[in-house]
């Protein structure tokens, strides 16, 4: 009987040359691997090669998946950045994962998104180190009055003078940003 370890470095061999192959039905179809570790290198792949073929695919796989596979999910498809997927990252900020809750915020602000700033802040108020960045970071970049009113009251609420930095700090960009009226 044949270790797991040894199984589990076997499928990786394999899916490595399916990956070398360039097969994007092939690569997609490693998704399916019972091995988490197969299916983390296959997202990376998808990503890297921007392949939106696989979109449904992984959308699919959000269900059935661990956090750390679904965060990686969730990457990918910010980076990819389909319009159609407004919809999906707005969903999982129910998701129990706070890391996927802040990458679906990323990918909602890369979409300009219009509900990027209520779920920013709320983000920010409810959640840890890089959530509370993430945010910052969303509302700068989205620039708008609503973003600079959330920063501003975010600021005027925050206790922790790092944090509060922080949200200044942003606030000074949008600010410098404005066209002079």
């Amino acid at each position: 009987m044949r270790s797991t370890r040894r199984v589990r470095h076997e499928r990786m061999r394999e899916a490595l040359r399916i990956i070398e192959s360039g097969d994007p039905q092939r690569i997609i179809a490693l998704l399916g691997s019972p091995e988490s570790v197969v299916r983390l290198r296959v997202i990376t792949e998808l990503a890297r090669r921007g392949c939106t073929g696989a979109i449904p695919e992984l959308v699919a796989r959000l269900q059935d998946e661990s956090a750390e596979v679904r965060a990686s999910i969730v990457r990918v498809l910010a980076e990819i950045g389909d319009q159609s997927m407004s919809e999906v990252f707005a969903e999982l900020q129910n998701d129990p994962s706070e890391n996927v809750r802040r990458l679906a915020l990323r990918g909602l602000a890369k979409m300009d998104d219009p509900r990027t700033t209520a779920i920013a802040t709320e983000l920010y108020r409810s959640g840890g180190f890089f959530s509370r960045q993430e945010a910052i970071d969303s509302l700068s970049e989205d620039g708008g009055v609503a973003a600079l009113d959330s920063l501003n009251r975010l600021a005027l609420a925050e206790r922790n003078p790092w944090w509060r930095h922080a949200l200044r700090k942003a606030i000074r960009k949008i600010s410098s940003a404005a066209p002079n009226s």
